[in-house]
């Protein structure tokens, strides 16, 4: 019963701690563009390739006052509305790797 207990939490841990983009709805990635920051997040736009655009979601730890949780959304070009696609490109940021930003 322990080892099952054990391998349910690790496996809980482990798939919600993943660190790839999470696809989101252009609607969606535009309401958080919007968003910006907070008191305990914030929404930056990191840039784009092949296609999609990234934005970086960090939200305050309400456990650790110092930690803070940090997301990869993305949506496809052709979700967004076109003026905020010239927007995006306007500020001319390309994306090498998605490694998280070190705080």
């Amino acid at each position: 019963m322990k080892h099952l207990l054990f391998t349910t939490t690790a496996a809980v841990v482990l798939l919600g701690c993943s660190s790839n983009p999470k696809r989101v709805s252009g609607e969606k990635f535009q309401d958080y563009l919007r968003s910006g920051t907070g008191t305990m997040h914030v929404y930056e736009y990191i840039g784009e390739k092949g296609g999609k655009f990234y934005l970086r979601y960090q939200s305050m730890s309400l456990i650790s006052k110092g930690k803070w949780d940090e997301k990869i959304f993305y949506t496809e070009v052709g979700e967004l509305d076109p003026i905020v696609v010239k927007q995006l490109r306007n500020q001319s940021k390309t994306i090498g790797n998605l490694k998280n930003k070190k705080q």
